[in-house]
């Protein structure tokens, strides 16, 4: 909160600025950070809507509900309001989500977990769990524009269309690394952040 304070008030420095997060971040979250007690009591109201949002085919139960709704508040929509206040200093900020999970694993997931992203980032894909399974072609081109993107911004400052799409200020939404590669979004959230509202972790 004191971060995003910041940047509304133009405390950060001019400097060209982007950040990201994984989609699935609260995969791996204790009780200690949003207890199913204190889901409910937060929620008050909302719960009903908040599953409905989260889980409309009842599939996934209201302790993986809870842990998106983690990453989504504390982390996904956090970022891209810092990222989106660059402006306050004349900048464009840029913002995305990592949500790519290997075809191999993604019926034992939710989503990509906290760092799922490092081995595309890095390129080390031969080095990932041995639960990953063999690398794809599909996990090589991921990798490939996952990199593209964040090397062009190092080096020119903005993304571009370096990885593919264009990558377009996080005042028009985030870029989203899905399981059929890297598509803008504007509304990534809006259905879910509706449903939640102000009632968990820091706004907009």
């Amino acid at each position: 909160t004191d971060l995003l304070a910041a940047f509304r008030t133009g405390r950060q420095h001019k400097v060209p600025y982007m950040n990201g997060a994984n989609d699935y971040e609260g995969g791996m979250l204790g009780d200690a950070s949003l207890s199913p007690a204190q889901f409910d009591s937060q929620l008050g109201a909302r719960r009903a809507a908040v599953m409905q949002a989260y889980d409309p085919d009842a599939t996934l139960g209201p302790d993986v509900v809870r842990r998106m709704v983690f990453g989504d508040t504390w982390l996904i929509r956090p970022s891209q309001a810092v990222a989106a206040n660059m402006q306050t200093v004349g900048l464009p900020g840029y913002s995305y989500v990592f949500a790519y999970v290997p075809k191999s694993v993604q019926a034992l997931t939710h989503g990509s977990w906290h760092g799922g992203d490092t081995n595309y980032l890095f390129g080390t894909l031969s080095y990932r769990s041995a639960a990953h399974g063999a690398v794809t072609p599909m996990d090589e081109d991921v990798s490939r524009r996952y990199r593209a993107f964040l090397l062009h911004f190092a080096r020119t400052g903005h993304p571009g269309k370096a990885g593919g799409p264009a990558w377009q200020p996080a005042t028009k939404g985030m870029m989203v690394f899905t399981n059929t590669g890297p598509v803008f979004r504007s509304d990534y959230l809006a259905n879910r952040m509706k449903s939640v509202g102000d009632a968990i972790g820091p706004h907009n």
